[in-house]
């Protein structure tokens, strides 16, 4: 496309002014005829049922955790729970056996110290 004007056609453009001025308006049998058939047309929509009320433990199990996008996510933490239950990466078990067994250095604060503040 171009932006320059053509000029090799300059009486067009006489042409295109005067069908931009000349709209018609449709006539009265075409808006009834219009009309008819919307009319028709909406006379067969029927009204929506109403959907049957479902109250079934899964049903409201979701209502209560929020829908399918929140069970999906405690899915995921689940399975992820489970995958570091069963094969922990080795900084989770030596943490663990420091607590449980102090088999190693890790300094432990004693709760029955008040953390050192003054109270």
């Amino acid at each position: 496309m171009t932006t320059e004007k053509d000029d090799k056609m300059p009486d067009l453009e006489a042409y295109f002014e005067a069908a931009r001025d000349a709209v018609p308006d449709p006539s009265d049998a075409l808006m009834a005829r219009i009309m008819a058939d919307a009319v028709a047309v909406a006379d067969g929509w029927a009204e929506p049922a109403e959907a049957p009320a479902r109250n079934g433990f899964l049903r409201g199990f979701l209502d209560a955790v929020g829908g399918w996008p929140a069970v999906s996510g405690m899915v995921t933490a689940g399975f992820v729970g489970l995958f570091v239950g069963i094969s922990p990466p080795a900084l989770v078990s030596e943490l663990t056996d420091s607590i449980l067994y102090g088999t190693s250095d890790a300094y432990l604060v004693d709760p029955g110290d008040g953390f050192g503040f003054a109270f």
